[in-house]
């Protein structure tokens, strides 16, 4: 090792001691004096495993070979820990019960976990995932993609809390988007990474509290993590679509406003910074083929939200590690091979070293954000128990627990817990849940192509295959309802109650219910098909959404996640599932509400929660204004074309279809605000108060503009002069609405909030 190589790790080691000294070692007061606390046996445990965990680090890069076995687990936990595979308190608890490692092996696992959670260093972003946020070239976007992962991040470590951060990084990039600043897909992409972001600094602040109860109770801290577990006190592990204020909205959105400002200055600063480097594994590829062999004699089952997410990306990995046949044969083994956390962890570190190649990076954050939904999973390993099929018979009256035979015997009792454990949380939310009869199948749907699970209403038989069906359950068991209510309503004259009732005559609330779902349509009417169902838009499909929405919803609301059950975390982050959460304004309820008595009857407190997350709202919050404005004015009729308008100059011959469009935006702005003026009036304490109500004003302006200025923008490209875009909506958009004069600011007069009399001035 030369002298500079060892002053760096030395700096690096020390700089790890202090913060942890620093973390570990509170000022406590007493009798006017401040003195530190001596180091007690914990904080001692801590700092040995952080050099611990140095240590072999350093050593997988040097000479992986003199790791053993049970350092290359650790490792393995902590690639995880920095993919953010999961919640790192949950992958703390794997640890400490990992069957592999000794018990003081599992002790000091747990530390070096802890630890390194404390230290804010899980859910290590790469940047390469962020490559296609921006317009321009390839080299372009990968310059840019550094400097938006440092806003996102940025964003949301000042933010006053983490969930807000997130919210105010979700409304920057929808206002970039309806301004064309970003291509459309970006806020999603970059709504995962926020999630990411957020979770890291959650995580983070959970540790240290964890770390400072511990001490004041004189608890060990992994003791004291396995309960915090049971009792959900995680706020990393709580559901990220549980409920939010229009406080925390509109704070959250007047804070976007100057961020997208930012968002829009990222092209002209990539094109004179330069990019950061890219993060690389902790593992190197030896330790990560050490890892794959132990993980392979683990015999892990596959993780659905990991197995689906690969599954997605899988042809444009092979695509990135083309083009050569061995390039295509590459990517296949990793995507076959990374079915779960310790194979994803192994398999990843070993071609990311060799191809840093965005689809690589774009699945390692889809997986992550999948894996959210397992953050309040109990702790299963190989060997551990788990309900016998005769349990599960006798508990819930199901016909049959059955596995096809190439599903492995090491892996069906953790498909039996997980059964056990969906069904329970179900029965929490729908008392009047009835699976007797039922039958579920653990295998092959003989689908795979188009299905991730099936309900089959002839043999009344879920067929879950391990690898996608996870996730999907709420859905099928919502078919089974269903398929119950075509017998007791309809005496099984078709599969589902719901489309039996769209083929019926009958006044009754049921088929009047399903006649006006919103997605409903009539059988052997859709284009290009010929007497056969939508499958997208077919009763029984929507219903079977709701349905899953409610279930989630209702967890969430109570702080309770499934990812068995469903994917869906909320509006954006919607998993591979297709659950449909209540909608913004409440317009389902009175559709919904007669399917749901009767496929799964509620008890009377029960309605009056189902009420308030299906009932009607006066208006929307202020994240779904700004959604709403933003998608206002659809996009260019691609047959439309004003040749006559070719210059700034002419701006009164503006195209005719472009100033519709516009005026749409113009409108739904009005309306929406309006909207929230009339809520406001009928009940004043439904207000943020002058200040609140005026961020949420100044965020919808903002949406507005920044849409309108985008239908400008793409109507200049449609006739090649779109150097021109910003000077014709600058010059534009100020003669229409001389509100939009720039800057625009959220305390300027012309945005106060209004009153009930009409009057400007707040």
């Amino acid at each position: 090792m030369n002298a500079t190589t060892h002053t760096r790790r030395t700096a690096r080691w020390r700089a790890a001691t202090a913060a942890l000294f620093a973390l570990l070692m509170p000022m406590l007061a007493g009798c006017g004096e401040r003195r530190e606390r001596p180091l007690s046996a914990v904080d001692v445990e801590l700092v040995r495993a952080d050099a611990y965990a140095d240590s072999i680090v350093r050593l997988a890069r040097s000479r992986a070979a003199a790791l053993t076995d049970e350092d290359v687990i650790v490792l393995g936990y902590l690639e995880r820990l920095q993919l953010g595979l999961g919640s790192p308190f949950r992958l703390t608890d794997l640890a400490l019960q990992d069957p592999r490692l000794t018990p003081a092996s599992r002790r000091r696992a747990g530390a070096v976990l802890l630890s390194a959670t404390a230290a804010g260093r899980g859910y290590v972003l790469d940047p390469l995932a962020l490559s296609t946020v921006s317009h321009g070239s390839r080299e372009e976007r990968m310059r840019a993609a550094r400097l938006h992962l440092d806003i996102i991040e940025q964003a949301v470590a000042s933010a006053a809390d983490p969930r807000g951060g997130e919210l105010t990084v979700r409304a920057a990039y929808a206002l970039a988007a309806a301004e064309g600043t970003v291509p459309a897909h970006a806020p999603s992409l970059v709504a995962r990474a926020a999630a990411l972001a957020a979770d890291r600094r959650m995580a983070r602040d959970d540790a240290r509290d964890l770390l400072r109860e511990a001490a004041l109770t004189n608890r060990h801290p992994l003791a004291l993590l396995r309960e915090w577990r049971a009792a959900r006190r995680f706020s990393v592990e709580s559901p990220a679509g549980a409920w939010r204020s229009e406080a925390r909205e509109a704070a959250s959105g007047a804070a976007a406003i100057p961020l997208a400002s930012a968002i829009a200055a990222v092209p002209a600063r990539a094109a004179v910074e330069g990019s950061a480097p890219a993060s690389m594994p902790l593992l190197s590829r030896a330790a990560a083929r050490r890892l794959s062999v132990l993980a392979d004699r683990h015999e892990p089952p596959p993780v659905a939200p990991i197995a689906v997410s690969l599954e997605r990306y899988s042809r444009s990995i092979q695509q990135a590690l083309g083009p050569t046949e061995t390039g295509r044969a590459n990517g296949r083994r990793f995507v076959e091979a990374a079915r779960d956390e310790e194979h994803f962890a192994a398999a990843y570190a070993r071609i990311r070293a060799s191809h840093p190649a965005a689809p690589l990076a774009e699945v390692a954050l889809e997986s992550a954000v999948a894996m959210r939904t397992y953050a309040q999973e109990a702790v299963w390993h190989p060997g551990f128990p788990a309900p016998s099929t005769a349990d599960l018979k006798r508990r819930y009256g199901l016909k049959a627990v059955d596995f096809d035979a190439d599903v492995p015997m090491a892996w069906r009792p953790y498909y039996r817990r997980m059964l056990g454990s969906a069904l329970a949380e179900m029965e929490a939310i729908l008392p009047g849940m009835d699976v007797r009869g039922l039958s579920i199948q653990f295998g092959r749907t003989g689908k795979e192509r188009s299905a991730l699970a099936i309900h089959d209403p002839y043999g009344r038989r879920i067929h879950v295959p391990p690898a996608t069906g996870p996730g999907t359950l709420m859905h099928e068991i919502a078919h089974d309802l269903d398929w119950q209510v075509a017998r007791r309503r309809y005496r099984g004259q078709g599969p589902y109650g719901t489309d039996v009732a769209l083929r019926t005559n009958g006044s009754d609330a049921f088929a009047a219910a399903v006649r006006s779902l919103p997605t409903a349509r009539v059988p052997g009417r859709s284009a290009g098909r010929s007497g056969g169902w939508e499958y997208e838009t077919r009763p029984a499909e929507t219903f079977a959404r709701l349905l899953d929405g409610y279930v989630t919803a209702t967890m969430a609301a109570r702080g309770r996640s499934n990812g068995y059950l469903s994917s869906y975390q909320d509006e954006v982050l919607a998993g591979h599932g297709t659950a449909v959460p209540p909608d913004a304004r409440g317009r389902v309820l009175n559709v919904f509400r007669p399917l749901m008595m009767e496929a799964s009857p509620l008890p009377i407190p029960l309605q009056s929660e189902f009420e308030g997350l299906w009932g009607p709202r006066p208006a929307l919050g202020p994240l779904g204004m700004v959604t709403e404005v933003a998608a206002a004015g659809g996009q260019r009729p691609a047959a439309e074309r004003d040749d006559e308008w070719r210059s700034l100059a002419d701006l009164e011959a503006f195209p005719d279809a472009a100033r519709a469009r516009i005026a749409r935006v113009q409108r739904t702005r009005d309306e929406l605000l309006a909207e929230r003026e009339a809520m406001i009036c009928a009940n004043p304490f439904l207000s943020l108060g002058a200040e609140g109500e005026r961020d949420v004003r100044a965020l919808v302006h903002r949406a507005a503009r920044s849409r309108m200025r985008g239908i400008i923008s793409q109507e200049l490209r449609s006739l090649g002069i779109q150097a021109d875009a910003d000077a014709a909506a600058a010059a534009w958009l100020p003669r229409e609405n001389p509100w939009m004069n720039a800057p625009f600011a959220a305390s300027d007069a012309s945005i106060s909030p209004t009153t009930c009399d009409g009057n400007l001035d707040g």
